[in-house]
């Protein structure tokens, strides 16, 4: 039997702050936005995909901005998120986390690199 799955062709998150999302996404991480400028839900391409289909992140407002971002792990939607980044881009991003946390203190630091 063939793979079902043959790769990952987006990944849904909802934001509370748009420009901070598009801010950490889309100028830290280079990733490009290709949706329309009026949209309210944002398009950012990760990766060139397959048959046409681009690896996307996309980021939806909140329905209801107010809402806290659950410190505890177990009430949280999503545990993490992880990038696969050429080694140059890992240290340039290891270095910019000190600036990360400051402003936000869920941020990580960039861990390893694998492999």
């Amino acid at each position: 039997m063939s793979r079902v799955v043959v790769g990952l062709a987006e990944i849904v998150l909802w934001v509370r702050d748009m420009e901070q999302a598009l801010h950490f996404y889309r100028d830290q991480f280079e990733l490009e936005v290709i949706s329309p400028p009026e949209l309210p839900n944002k398009f950012l391409k990760a990766a060139d995909g397959a048959d046409g289909v681009p690896e996307m992140i996309v980021l939806v407002p909140h329905p209801d901005a107010s809402l806290e971002f659950p410190r505890e792990k177990p009430k949280r939607v999503l545990h993490h998120l992880a990038f696969r980044v050429e080694a140059a881009a890992f240290d340039e991003l290891r270095e910019c986390s000190d600036s990360w946390r400051a402003t936000d203190p869920r941020m990580r630091a960039p861990a390893s690199t694998v492999g």
